[in-house]
């Protein structure tokens, strides 16, 4: 699974957040591997969705 970072940052701007405040959920390496473009687990997306009150499908790459 990867995620969109053009619709995370869309959610991120929505939620007057920035990217470091999801380590709360996530590491740091995560965060940088989903800033590369690579995948990710689900339950890491669940729980990334989870801290910016949107469905998994909002953030994620092709939908």
């Amino acid at each position: 699974m990867k995620i969109d970072n053009r619709k995370l940052d869309l959610q991120l701007a929505r939620q007057c957040k920035i990217i470091s405040d999801l380590r709360s959920v996530t590491s740091s390496q995560t965060l940088t591997r989903i800033r590369k473009g690579d995948s990710i687990k689900p339950s890491t997306l669940g729980r990334i969705s989870q801290a910016l009150n949107c469905d998994p499908a909002d953030i994620l790459e092709g939908e």
